[in-house]
């Protein structure tokens, strides 16, 4: 169950790129320890507002709010986790990974704070390996890792399983829920898989093809999920007739 307070808040979001108009003016929010799912075709405007909320891309007009401020920055309030596996340095180790980002933000307690969270992701005998020597799955367990060490007030994932195969999926799906309800972050996570929206969210804000939000779900299923279930089934149909109602370009 997420906290009351709304830890982001993405108001408003204008986003062009020449005429061409990809956010008309969104608006969500998520608060502490909920995962809130953006579902959309590809080409909707689902990572552009993911860039946004992380202040990596700035909007042309709309405000994003962490805990109630006003952000125009990257800040160690917020961490970002991209699709593609190769995001940690094949140059250093899984530790090394997970404590780069501790040890520029002068954490004093790194290392310990590196090995408890590789232990938390099931990946502590694995501590001094390379990524050339970890299976996909281990190397987004690390990026994971990585972002949880850092203890940020929101975690925002863009589309970060779709690169393992479905059973590996499922336990970074069911590590991701965990992770959150221990460490008590935010997360915005982009996907187009309807299946992974209903395992991973307490809410699924839908967005059409041309980057409005169409509408939002709450997921009325306890956990652990199964999205084959009866609830479940008609939520994915509900989803699916929404989204079909408004194809990828």
């Amino acid at each position: 169950m997420a906290d009351s307070a709304e830890a982001l808040s993405v108001l408003n979001i204008v986003k062009r790129y020449g005429d061409h108009l990809v956010l008309p003016g969104v608006s969500l929010s998520v608060g502490a320890r909920e995962i809130v799912c953006l579902l959309g075709p590809s080409g909707c405007g689902k990572s552009t507002l993911a860039k946004i909320a992380a202040s990596l891309l700035e909007p042309d007009d709309g405000t994003v709010r962490v805990n109630g401020v006003p952000v125009t920055a990257p800040d160690a309030n917020r961490f970002m986790i991209f699709q593609e596996q190769d995001q940690i340095f094949p140059w250093k180790t899984a530790l090394g990974n997970v404590t780069f980002p501790l040890r520029l933000d002068g954490v004093p307690d790194w290392r310990a704070r590196g090995i408890e969270t590789l232990r938390e992701v099931g990946l502590e005998a694995a501590a001094e390996k390379y990524p050339h020597q970890l299976s996909g799955g281990m190397r987004q367990r690390v990026a994971l890792a990585r972002a949880f060490a850092m203890r940020p007030s929101v975690l925002i994932m863009d589309e970060p399983f779709a690169s393992v195969d479905a059973s590996l999926r499922f336990d970074l799906q069911d590590l991701l829920v965990r992770l959150v309800a221990e460490h008590s972050q935010a997360v915005l996570f982009v996907t187009h898989e309807i299946d992974e929206s209903i395992r991973l969210a307490e809410r699924i804000v839908v967005m059409s093809d041309d980057g409005a939000v169409t509408g939002e779900h709450t997921v009325p299923i306890d956990r652990p999920r199964d999205a084959r279930s009866p609830v479940g089934s008609r939520l994915a149909h509900a989803l699916f007739e929404q989204l079909s109602e408004h194809p990828s370009r």
